[in-house]
């Protein structure tokens, strides 16, 4: 099956708009997607949003009908990093909210 139109897709945004777009043909809530995205980004650039290619895709190559030992590793890990990400979130918005100046720095190495 070839795809009707090129997909670009950088960050949690596009990510997002897309999602949002298929989620009826695909049969995603919003929760869903925002599961799928949140678990999906690159930890290393957080404050850019990059969504790693790798972990987005595993959601779709994987049957989820609890067959497999592969499909519990990877729930196991998903959860893992939904708990990594949420508390970098919250760390990332103290830490943004005392910054005096120019806020962009946190979108640069500098900042980590």
């Amino acid at each position: 099956m070839r795809p009707v139109e090129k997909i670009d897709i950088h960050n949690f945004m596009t990510a997002e708009l897309k999602l949002l777009e298929l989620r009826g043909d695909i049969g995603f809530t919003e929760d869903d997607i925002m599961i799928i995205l949140m678990t999906s980004l690159d930890l290393d650039y957080f404050t850019n949003l990059v969504v790693a290619q790798g972990e987005f895709s595993k959601w779709f190559n994987l049957n989820f009908k609890g067959e497999s030992q592969e499909e519990t590793d990877f729930l196991s890990a998903k959860q893992t990093i939904w708990s990594a990400t949420t508390t970098l979130a919250m760390e990332v918005q103290a830490q943004y909210g005392m910054i005096q100046g120019d806020r962009s720095i946190i979108q640069t190495i500098r900042w980590w």
